[in-house]
């Protein structure tokens, strides 16, 4: 019998790390509280400006995040594959959407938005909390990527990266990226060309396997030791 939606979603949510520290019952939770969106490639999760807030789970598929800079210049910051998530609450004194989303390849979403969180916490007062450390986890994953930006080599930044990227999806391999190599040049700064001579060096040592507009990870280990050295 195929796999509802729901059920797809449930088993995702409980396989998140950042949820695994709190309450198990708040997968459910979420569940109820949030709609799930099927949205095709291309297709927006939200804009950069928008005034609606709130948590996007990536059930299935792959968001790319977009900000725009001096010049009306679009750059790529982001990349959240099926595990992840992302958003911010005006909860806190925030404000509008900081980042667009845009789907790479058909996703399923969680939506949960700010209106759906204040629900939530009138049984649930500890939801706050809980939003709080996925704030803390995406300003601290921010920090990282760009003190790497700043301080490794290509080929370190290259492998460091790939990990943040497949964190989500635990270390079982081998682990499939949604991500073609022009996007991933782009994320740690480099031309295509070095990009995909750093990749095809990684694949020389079995350590990734290129794909169309996917990257594959078959080697965790290595790729930390080339991150690390």
């Amino acid at each position: 019998m195929a796999e509802t939606g729901s059920e797809r979603a449930l088993k995702v949510l409980r396989s998140m790390r950042w949820l695994q520290a709190h309450d198990p019952a708040l997968p459910d939770a979420f569940l109820a509280a949030g709609r799930l969106v099927s949205v095709g490639p291309g297709g927006w999760a939200h804009g950069e400006g928008d005034i609606e807030t709130g948590l996007i789970f990536v059930i299935e598929g792959a968001l790319q995040l977009l900000t725009r800079v001096r010049g009306d210049r679009e750059v790529l910051i982001g990349h959240v594959e099926e595990g992840g998530t992302i958003g911010q609450t005006v909860r806190f004194g925030g404000g509008p959407r900081l980042v667009t989303a845009i789907c790479v390849k058909p996703s399923l979403l969680l939506i949960v938005s700010d209106a759906a969180l204040t629900r939530l916490s009138r049984d649930r007062p500890d939801i706050w909390r809980v939003v709080t450390t996925l704030a803390y986890a995406q300003m601290r994953a921010v920090i990282r990527a760009n003190a790497e930006l700043v301080a490794l080599p290509p080929r370190q930044r290259l492998a460091a990266r790939l990990l943040a990227l497949a964190a989500p999806k635990g270390s079982r391999t081998p682990l499939r990226l949604a991500i073609g190599q022009q996007s991933l040049a782009e994320l740690i700064g480099v031309t295509r060309k070095t990009a995909n001579g750093l990749l095809s060096s990684f694949a020389a040592q079995g350590l990734v396997r290129l794909g169309y507009r996917s990257i594959e990870l078959l080697d965790l280990r290595g790729l930390t030791r080339m991150a690390e050295h």
